[in-house]
C-alpha cells in the first residue's frame, strides 16, 4: 500500500554508549534510502545524535525516559522529540525538549538545554569497531557496578531480601562465567544465552 509518511521505531544499540555504531548508522541510512521518513530509536538509555540524512531524520537514541539503577549525567539526561509533520507540503522537522531525571526518578523539564543539544547536534562519525566495542565493554562494567551499588543502597527497602541476595549471586556467577568471552568478543555482550545482565 502507498502511505504518505513512514516512521520506524527500532530497539537497538548498546546501553550507555553516546554514539551509534557503524552498523546502526548504515542501517539508519538504508532505511531512509528505502522510503522511511523518520527513524526513532530506543534502548541505549542515553541520548545519541539526531541526524538529518537526505530527506529523513534519524534519532539514534531518544535517551532514558524513566529507568532507575544508575546515576550518571548522561543517563539522567533525556529528551522529548516533537515532530512537526506537514503532509500537504511534504515538510517535516523536529524540536527537542530537554529533560532531567532527578535522584528520586521524577522527570522535569531541564531549562539548561546545552548538555542535551550538544549530544543531539554532534556530527555523526563512524568509530572503528575495535574502539567502539572497547567503549561498550568499559561502560558495561561501569553499569554493572552502578546497578549493584543501587541494589545494595536500597537493600533494606526491599521486602524480599532473599530474592535480592539470589539475584546478586546469579548476576555475579553470570558475569564470571562469561568474562573471558566478553573480553575477547565485546560485541557479543548481549548474545549470552544463559541470562541477561
Amino acid at each position: 500500500k502507498k502511505v504518505d509518511f513512514v516512521i520506524v521505531n527500532i530497539h537497538w544499540g548498546f546501553e550507555f554508549i553516546i554514539q551509534p555504531s557503524e552498523a546502526q548508522i548504515l542501517l539508519g541510512h538504508k532505511l531512509i534510502d528505502n522510503g522511511v521518513h523518520i527513524v526513532l530509536v530506543h534502548h541505549p538509555h542515553v541520548i545519541q545524535p539526531i541526524e538529518k540524512y537526505k530527506n529523513g531524520i534519524i534519532a539514534y537514541s531518544l535517551g532514558n525516559f524513566i529507568f532507575d539503577g544508575i546515576n550518571s549525567r548522561n543517563f539522567n539526561n533525556s529528551m522529548i522529540l516533537l515532530l512537526d509533520i506537514d503532509l500537504e507540503n511534504k515538510y517535516f522537522d523536529y524540536t527537542v525538549t530537554s529533560l532531567q531525571i532527578n535522584r528520586d526518578y521524577t522527570l522535569e523539564i531541564d531549562k539548561n538545554t546545552s548538555r542535551v543539544m550538544q549530544i543531539v547536534n554532534k556530527p555523526i562519525a563512524v568509530i572503528p569497531n575495535s574502539v567502539y566495542y572497547q567503549d561498550v565493554l568499559r561502560l558495561r562494567n561501569k553499569y554493572r557496578v552502578s546497578v549493584i551499588m543501587h541494589v545494595a543502597s536500597n537493600f533494606f527497602k526491599y521486602t524480599d531480601k532473599l530474592m535480592i541476595i539470589r539475584w546478586i549471586i546469579r548476576r555475579f556467577i553470570l558475569v564470571m562465567k562469561n568474562r573471558n568471552n566478553e573480553r575477547n568478543n565485546p560485541s557479543d555482550v548481549y548474545l549470552w544465552k544463559s541470562g541477561s545482565l
